[in-house]
């Protein structure tokens, strides 16, 4: 225990000669300053670092890698996950991982500095939205998530819950028209500033575990419930390979290829 004065902080050091950390608040240093009281938990891991040599870097502009259609008919379950890493705040409703149809949107987005998950219920019913503020801007890698299980849409920031909106619904994914489904972009019209890599689309809910265990080494492409996944590691061409069995090819379209990658481990043990 730590007695912690007004306006002081303490500093909690997890030890060294681990190769990586996850802290309760979703800090990933060996060290971090616990400025107010509470209960501070980290779990370390010691795994091979794994050759993660590129991301995609996008313009704000025009930028956007155009994929097939992840899911058909009709579903309450799904998993939207990717990093990020920010280059200044974004345009209004920015995306990461968007489905798009009228009025039956499912996007993973950023307002700004805002992380948003929504699912749009048509066109005169209330959406389901979760929504976290003050997203580092200044080209931190994060790992983004928003997972639904037929009750329950999640807001996940480096594997913590940082919202939770309660709301029953069953998506169509087949809804018409539909505009198209896309990385680093919202329909094809407001475009994603920064680098994205390892985006990752499920058709169940993960849990905590699941998203702590593949922010930090990814899936391989057969786990069960995956239905898409691009480690963007080509580094050069303009599309970039899905490595599930399902083989939906994404189209670069202006996006370049970056060095800047985050930390991940192969067989990551941890405690």
């Amino acid at each position: 225990d730590q007695n912690i004065c007004q306006g002081d902080s303490v500093l909690l050091d997890a030890g060294a000669g681990h190769t990586n950390y996850l802290w309760s608040t979703g800090d990933t240093t060996q060290t971090i300053y616990a400025s107010s009281a509470g209960t501070y938990n980290v779990t370390v891991g010691n795994g091979t670092s794994v050759s993660n040599n590129n991301s995609l870097s996008f313009d704000g502009q025009d930028d956007e890698v155009s994929v097939g259609q992840f899911f058909t008919g009709t579903s309450n379950q799904f998993t939207y996950m990717a990093d990020i890493s920010l280059n200044g705040n974004q345009e209004h409703q920015t995306g990461i991982i968007t489905h798009g149809s009228y009025y039956n949107d499912v996007v993973l987005e950023i307002n700004t500095d805002t992380l948003r998950g929504q699912i749009y219920k048509g066109s005169n019913s209330n959406n389901i939205i979760v929504e976290h503020e003050n997203l580092p801007t200044n080209s931190t890698w994060i790992n983004t998530a928003l997972t639904y299980d037929g009750s329950s849409l999640k807001l996940w920031i480096d594997g913590v819950n940082v919202a939770t909106t309660n709301d029953t619904y069953s998506i169509n994914w087949d809804a018409t028209p539909y505009y198209g489904s896309y990385i680093g972009s919202r329909d094809g019209n407001t475009h994603f500033k920064g680098e994205i890599d390892n985006p990752s689309i499920w058709n169940r809910a993960l849990t905590q575990s699941e998203i702590q265990n593949y922010m930090s080494s990814s899936p391989t492409g057969n786990e069960a419930g995956l239905v898409g996944y691009w480690n963007f590691n080509e580094g050069t061409g303009n599309t970039v390979t899905d490595l599930t069995s399902n083989g939906n090819i994404g189209n670069i379209n202006g996006a370049s290829w970056s060095t800047q990658t985050p930390n991940q481990y192969l067989n990551n043990c941890t405690a």
